[in-house]
């Protein structure tokens, strides 16, 4: 098992909770 699959799910978790945490401040703040 290789460790570059394990950076690219943490990445695209990262990704996943920027978004979310985007769409919650535009929701909140408008």
């Amino acid at each position: 098992m290789s460790n570059s699959s394990v950076v690219q799910a943490l990445e695209t978790l990262e990704r996943t909770i920027a978004g979310l945490m985007a769409q919650l401040t535009q929701r909140t703040c408008s």
